[in-house]
């Protein structure tokens, strides 16, 4: 279940309150199916929603938000790091973006991907991230702020883009 709470609606009628919730649930299904759909065509096996990882990518989430600021987690899952994908964006539309534009956001960045000599790079992190094979599980949280800027956290378990496991764990499409 997707914490809400945060979102200040505790005056609110549960009616809309299940609303919201019910939003936050089919933004993270859109973001991973699309994630997996991605995966599937680089042969990496499908991601599982992770309740503990959800929790901690919407805490971060609203963090960043909070200070219209992308700054990644130095949080630790099970003990180890978590790969951290994140996107920070103004919408006049405030939080109205599906889970699956995010994600084909990420995944826009395989063109800057040098499949033959397999280098990390800046412009192609959330690519590897979203495909790393060896990742197996993602928390996704969502937070907008008062001016109408959106913040979309995703964390992987076990995280992904290091360098000298890249040609072990991101594959050209079949």
């Amino acid at each position: 279940m997707i914490e809400t709470s945060s979102l200040n609606l505790k005056h609110q009628s549960p009616k809309i309150f299940q609303s919201v919730a019910q939003t936050l649930a089919m933004f993270s299904k859109d973001c991973l199916e699309t994630h997996n759909k991605y995966r599937h065509q680089h042969n990496s096996p499908p991601l599982h929603l992770s309740e503990q990882l959800s929790k901690m990518a919407q805490k971060w989430a609203e963090s960043v938000a909070k200070e219209s600021y992308i700054s990644y987690s130095s949080q630790l899952y099970r003990g180890q790091q978590i790969g951290q994908n994140i996107v920070f964006r103004w919408t006049k539309q405030g939080a109205a973006f599906s889970g699956s534009e995010v994600a084909d956001l990420w995944y826009s960045q395989v063109k800057n991907f040098d499949f033959s000599h397999y280098k990390h790079r800046m412009d192609t992190g959330h690519f590897t991230q979203l495909v790393w094979k060896n990742s197996q599980y993602i928390g996704i949280g969502k937070a907008g702020n008062s001016v109408g800027a959106v913040a979309v956290v995703v964390f992987y378990f076990p995280a992904g883009n290091i360098q000298e496991e890249l040609q072990d764990n991101v594959f050209k499409t079949f």
